[in-house]
């Protein structure tokens, strides 16, 4: 008997967090079963699409988002999109340009788990273009303050490190005297010592003299006799 081969169009149910690569099963709708057993099983492989604002890096979801330089110097509340529409993020002052921010909780499901991933947020500073003069005077007017407060910096941390240098000759001065102080007591307390030891040893020669002077004496006295 001949096998009449049919196709047709399925409608599947793709689980959410698959992720690229990730095999979906379809009981039953593979090829027929020998002999007139049940059929297989379809399996189907997902390939995910390039999204034009979103990447995706497991769980989570890394997307970019460009802020001009007053927002990034000043702080901000910015829209992000995501996932589930948009949401609010704090910029805080000072940010510098490729800081990454997280939102939790709005990245992808997890497969086969609960909860989801989280989004970062690498904010970029735009650079303006076909600015008017009255920008650029100002953009020139903080360049020249933005050079005037590194140049002050500069002088502190130059004065701070002359303060350091001077603090470290000093303590070496003072190591320095304090060694030779201690060198001077140690040799103090040695000629100190070498002196008792002479006079010791003066005071035993002299005892000894007197006593052979005596004996000598005795001697004397007891041959006279």
């Amino acid at each position: 008997r001949r096998l009449e081969q049919k196709k047709k169009r399925l409608t599947i149910h793709i689980p959410p967090g698959v992720d690229h690569g990730s095999k979906v099963r379809v009981t039953g709708s593979g090829n027929a079963g020998p002999m007139g057993g049940p059929a297989g099983d379809l399996y189907v492989i997902v390939n995910l699409k390039p999204h034009r604002y979103f990447q995706r890096e497991g769980s989570d979801i890394v997307c970019a988002m460009e802020l001009s330089y007053a927002q990034a110097a000043l702080g901000d509340d910015v829209e992000v999109p995501t996932l589930d529409g948009k949401v609010s993020l704090k910029i805080p002052p000072s940010t510098a340009s490729h800081a990454v921010f997280r939102i939790k909780g709005k990245g992808m499901p997890h497969l086969q788990g609960y909860g989801r991933g989280d989004q970062h947020v690498q904010v970029v500073l735009e650079v303006p273009k076909n600015l008017s003069n009255r920008e650029k005077e100002l953009l020139a007017e903080l360049k020249k303050l933005s050079e005037e407060k590194q140049k002050k910096e500069d002088e502190k941390q130059e004065e701070s490190r002359q303060g350091e240098n001077k603090d470290q000759q000093q303590q070496k001065q003072n190591q320095s005297s304090h060694a030779q102080e201690k060198e001077q007591k140690e040799a103090e307390k040695q000629s100190e010592a070498q002196e008792s030891k002479e006079g010791g040893s003066k005071e035993e020669k002299e005892k000894s003299g007197y006593e052979n002077a005596e004996e000598t004496s005795n001697h004397e006295s007891r041959t006279t006799n």
